[in-house]
């Protein structure tokens, strides 16, 4: 794998880069926005004050409220904030109609019947329901309790009634402070007064209407009969300007005239119309610092602006100068990054490609085994066959004892091509009736050159052990494949010990694995006195591929196998082990009834009963064909002989075949296709496969290779039977 730093950089970086600039135009696109902010809505205020030249008249509400407001007989509205209201429309030819509303600003503005209400609370319930300007009137409201002048005043609890004008305002000062106590509604606030004075109310909720701040003067039904009244400040409520709500000419002239009415009170026009009304003093400089405080709270709003303006100007200095060393920081951040990134793919990819190679090593060594098997299964067909047929002509002779050690040693090399055939995956599985002792004593052997000089080998087998189904190459490979991972344990020397039992697995267990059931086993535990396994390590062993062997020593691929042969032998696997104190294998494989010999493929050849039927054989090697001829000859049946499928097809077409022993693999047609050829003609033929590699599939019946006469025999007589 080639790789070019330059490149590889570059595109890594390019999105880099992108993202700064990205941030940049963000900052600025952002800074643009927050100067446009103030001056959209000034603009915004200016268009507003235009959209009110012309004919546009503006409905202004108002009420009974002594000593601002006062609705004449006829209809007609008067007193101090009229005036005020009129002079400033005036200054600012802003033409305007009045209408008399007793239901207050929330019921004109809400109806419609006005579109600005001079004097209205900026109440909290108001608070996103209407547009209030800023106050220009304050109003303190206060709670007074009459006494009797002759008495001396004590302070008393909570009123349990109170007498208010009924206005939104005091009723959310009533409700507010005094939420258990009645409520009486009157209708002014010397009304209000009245019904303290007369008993009729513990308390009234007033406008604080008093001269250069001297006691609150009662009414004079109220002096008549010597009471006198106990005031306690309850909280001090701004009054602006109401605008209809939606209506954007309604809030612009409400803005206009509460503008206006700030010049008129610097300039004095405002308290001398209050004066002339009567109204305190006191309320006029209040007015008057409410405009200082007003003006100073505008300067210092100016002044923390160009505080603001400043800072976000030398901030933005400040970042420009930072910036290009904060970029290059960060782009060699990142370059770092993606350096190390390019190493860890190139270390994974590099990873791959020997994993690849280490597959395809396997493959092709696989590849080897099975042809180096296949060769040997013919080859020792012929001479375990010919040997078999020797120690059964020797009896009763010297020979005969030489014969059995060729036909032993024959059988060791059978097992041998089956381990090859093992490795490559290529194996045929033949089922059948297996001590797990004689597999045991016969690997034994292997198994001690397997671990080495420093291992000791314990195996502890249990004489009345039962037989189980399964292949014997299979169980041998199981063993072998453990006896490695346990030598790979032990690099010191140890001790691996091999056990067999009978067990029972009852319903404890089988919970735990639920491929097993309840009922009795054959247990064969490996146990090493290695050095253990991790508990992670634990809950992989048996993925494929999963090896904690370095680079080159492992395929991760034993573990899995023998995972597959017990669970395809209808059995179960466990492991333990603890880091420092070794590991134990337990495989448990079906027991079946009673402790009798295993079957056996050895001894007599002879068939037990003698055949008269016609056999095709198709085998392309001479001596393994020779030999089966010979074998079914010897026992009465007639033999046809073929090398090749095509010459089988001739003989097929002659004679009367009433079984068909073919290979599966041959130059040209293959042994599948020779079979579905006869039986198109001969739908009654019976087929016995031969072979050492493969399966045929379909149910067929196979023959596997290296087969002695005997089996030869038995498996003929047994198609030809069905």
């Amino acid at each position: 794998m080639q790789i070019r730093g330059y490149t590889g950089l570059q595109g890594v970086s390019a999105p880099i880069f992108t993202g700064l600039r990205r941030r940049r135009n963000l900052f600025r696109y952002g800074l643009l926005a927050a100067l446009a902010l103030p001056i959209g809505v000034l603009v915004y205020h200016r268009l507003a004050m235009r959209s009110l030249a012309g004919d546009t008249r503006i409905t202004v509400g108002a009420q009974t409220s002594p000593p601002y407001y006062f609705v004449l007989a006829d209809g007609e509205i008067d007193g101090p904030v009229y005036e005020v209201i009129q002079e400033a429309a005036r200054r600012r030819s802003l033409p305007l109609d009045w209408v008399a509303d007793e239901g207050g600003p929330d019921h004109a503005l809400t109806t419609g019947a006005a579109d600005v209400w001079p004097m209205m609370g900026r109440l909290v319930s108001r608070t996103g329901k209407y547009e209030i300007t800023r106050s220009w009137l304050d109003l303190s409201y206060i709670l007074v309790r009459p006494y009797a002048c002759t008495a001396p005043h004590a302070a008393s609890s909570e009123p349990k009634s109170v007498a208010h004008r009924g206005t939104e305002v005091t009723r959310s000062i009533v409700f507010d402070r005094y939420p258990r106590a009645r409520k009486i509604k009157v209708s002014s606030h010397s009304g209000a007064l009245r019904a303290a004075c007369s008993g009729e109310a513990d308390a009234a909720v007033v406008v604080e209407i008093s001269t250069e701040g001297g006691p609150l003067e009662p009414p004079r039904e109220c002096q008549a009969r010597g009471i006198c009244l106990n005031t306690t400040p309850l909280t001090t409520i701004g009054f602006g300007f109401g605008s209809r709500p939606g209506s954007r000419k309604a809030r612009a002239a409400a803005v206009l005239l509460r503008t206006e009415i700030d010049r008129m009170i610097d300039d004095g026009t405002l308290g001398g119309i209050l004066l002339r009304w009567g109204v305190s003093s006191g309320e006029i400089r209040a007015l008057r610092a409410a405009r200082v405080a007003s003006e100073r709270t505008n300067l210092l709003a100016a002044i923390a602006l160009g505080l603001l303006v400043a800072v976000v100007v030398l901030s933005f200095v400040y970042r420009r100068l930072r910036r290009a060393n904060d970029e290059r920081k960060r782009v060699h951040d990142q370059l770092v990054q993606s350096q190390a990134a390019l190493k860890v793919e190139f270390a994974r990819r590099t990873e791959m490609e020997e994993c690849f190679y280490q597959s395809q090593k396997m493959e092709s060594l696989g590849r080897l085994a099975g042809g180096v098997a296949h060769d040997f299964n013919n080859l020792l067909t012929v001479i375990n066959g010919y040997g078999e047929i020797l120690f059964e002509e020797t009896a009763g002779t010297p020979l005969r004892e030489r014969t059995a050690q060729i036909v032993n040693a024959g059988q060791k090399a059978a097992n041998l091509t089956r381990q090859l055939l093992a490795f490559s995956r290529k194996q045929v599985v033949e089922f059948k009736r297996v001590s797990l002792n004689a597999v045991v004593e016969d690997t034994t052997k292997m198994l001690r050159r397997v671990l080495g000089p420093d291992i000791e080998l314990i195996t502890t087998l249990d004489p009345a052990l039962r037989v189980v189904r399964a292949d014997t190459g299979q169980l041998g490979q199981v063993l072998l494949n453990l006896a490695v991972n346990a030598r790979d344990a032990l690099p010191g020397g140890g001790t691996v010990i091999i056990r067999t039992q009978n067990i029972v697995l009852d319903e404890t267990y089988t919970a735990k694995h639920p491929e097993a059931v309840p009922g009795p086993y054959v247990q064969l535990t490996v146990t090493d006195t290695g050095v253990g396994m991790k508990p992670e390590t634990l809950e992989r062993i048996f993925e494929p591929f999963f090896t904690t062997k370095e680079a080159g020593r492992g395929t991760g691929l034993g573990l899995a196998t023998v995972y597959g042969i017990v669970r395809q032998a209808q059995g179960s696997i466990a492991v333990t082990s603890r880091m420092g104190y070794g590991t134990t294998f337990s495989i448990y494989l079906p027991g079946l009834e009673g402790a009798d010999a295993p079957e056996n493929d050895s001894g007599e050849f002879r068939c037990a009963r003698r055949g008269y039927e016609t056999v095709l054989i198709v085998e392309d090697q001479d001596e393994v064909r020779n030999l089966m001829a010979e074998t079914l000859e010897s026992s009465g049946y007639k033999v046809l002989r073929a090398s090749t499928p095509e010459e089988a097809l001739t003989f097929s077409g002659a004679e009367r075949v009433d079984l068909l022993i073919t290979g599966l693999t041959f130059r040209g047609m293959t042994g599948k296709e020779l079979t579905d050829s006869l039986l198109s003609v001969r739908p009654r033929l019976k087929i016995l496969y031969t072979g050492g590699e493969g399966e045929p599939g379909g149910g067929a019946e196979l023959l596997a290779k290296p087969f002695g006469p005997g089996s030869l025999c038995v498996k003929v007589r047994q198609l030809l039977d069905d």
